[in-house]
């Protein structure tokens, strides 16, 4: 099942359902957009607030839908690197919970399970 059409919807549903046990209020991510998709509509289900950090060149059809989730987009110049850098920034700043899909245990372990889940239907 892949509600935001994308197969990080199960890391994310890991990641933001662990968020939720821990009392975290807010969230924020870096992504090229899927990842931010997945982890904006699970923020939203667990009713915690969300910043996705994207690249200012990311396709108005993405950021939309990532608006629909009700989470705050932040637009960054620069290379995914630069992006990566101002989400862990305001992390720290913001002293918050870095729902990241590159760098999370609890994200990484559900989706190293998503291709045998395919194979397996």
């Amino acid at each position: 099942m892949m509600p935001t059409l994308s197969f990080k919807d199960r890391g994310a549903a890991v990641l933001m359902t662990k968020a939720k046990e821990l009392g975290v209020s807010k969230v924020i991510a870096d992504s090229s957009g899927n990842a931010g998709t997945a982890i904006a509509a699970y923020a939203a289900r667990c009713e915690i607030a969300c910043d996705i950090y994207l690249s200012d060149e990311t396709s108005p059809k993405k950021i939309a839908q990532i608006k629909a989730h009700g989470a705050t987009i932040k637009e960054i110049r620069g290379t995914r690197e630069d992006i990566a850098a101002a989400a862990q920034k305001a992390v720290d700043d913001e002293n918050v919970f870095y729902a990241s899909h590159v760098y999370h245990p609890y994200f990484l372990k559900e989706q190293k399970h998503t291709p045998m889940k395919f194979m397996n239907k």
